[in-house]
């Protein structure tokens, strides 16, 4: 398990921003469409940011062969139980503040703070205050 402050200096960051890196290279491709060259767009990730104060909301941002980006958002007090799951994940806390579970235990996590947790480990998360977590899974 990773927890660690966003630096220059950890493999966390260089494999997050290496996957930013291919989307951004993915979301300028040009495409043909009707004998016309269309650029595919840019976004904002928080651009549609979105609550809900009964259910944890996701949006799917990029997938491919060897990893998927989601964006969940929980709204203060939701939480996604605590479970296994056959995949390992980064944790990217993009805005807010929430607990996440992982076999160590419990850690609180703030803006710019991640959490790697390998395939078949334990994984939560508990909204301190409105959470918005960038998901980098394999």
């Amino acid at each position: 398990m990773l927890i660690r402050q966003i630096s220059k200096k950890n493999v966390g960051y260089l494999f997050l921003i290496n996957c930013i890196r291919q989307f951004q290279r993915d979301a300028v491709l040009l495409k043909i469409h009707k004998k016309k060259v269309v650029k595919m767009g840019l976004e904002n990730i928080l651009s549609d940011l979105e609550f809900s104060k009964d259910e944890v909301l996701k949006k799917h941002i990029v997938s491919r062969d060897n990893y998927k980006v989601i964006r969940i958002s929980l709204e203060t007090g939701l939480e996604i139980a605590p479970h296994n799951d056959n995949h390992s994940v980064l944790f990217l806390v993009l805005q807010g503040k929430g607990i996440f579970t992982s076999k160590k235990g419990e850690t609180e996590l703030a803006k710019n703070e991640y959490i790697s947790i390998e395939a078949d480990e334990i994984r939560g998360i508990k909204s301190i205050e409105n959470l918005v977590v960038l998901v980098v899974r394999d």
